[in-house]
């Protein structure tokens, strides 16, 4: 064999190792900066947010089954939060137009049961 194929799968292997970067583990004082600028967005986002007045969400044109939006919600603590009760024409002939809401979680309670707005 000569030199060269010899060499070849030796500069081969160099070449693979070289460009592998070695997993660099991030500083700790990188972390702690990284913690307190998201606790400083964080912070930031509920300020702009507090003052947003909640919008509900109108569903499509075609309701064919009860419909309460959001689907699903985080609720603050202490702070009201807007849900929408959408039912199909038949059920608001058949029923009415008050809807009356309950909660099983004694944490939670409405602060109204009556309509208030009507579509």
């Amino acid at each position: 064999k000569n030199i060269e194929g010899i060499l070849e799968p030796l500069i081969f292997e160099k070449r693979k190792a070289l460009e592998k970067r070695p997993i660099k583990e991030i500083k700790e004082s990188t972390k702690k900066m990284l913690m307190k600028l998201r606790n400083l967005l964080n912070r930031l986002a509920k300020q702009e947010l507090e003052g947003i007045k909640e919008v509900p969400i109108e569903p499509g044109l075609n309701i064919t089954s009860l419909i309460i939006e959001p689907g699903v919600a985080n609720i603050p603590e202490n702070k009201p939060r807007i849900f929408s009760i959408y039912a199909p024409i038949e059920i608001v002939k058949e029923e009415g137009q008050e809807a009356r809401i309950k909660s099983d979680n004694i944490d939670i309670r409405p602060l109204s049961s009556n309509k208030i707005e009507n579509k």
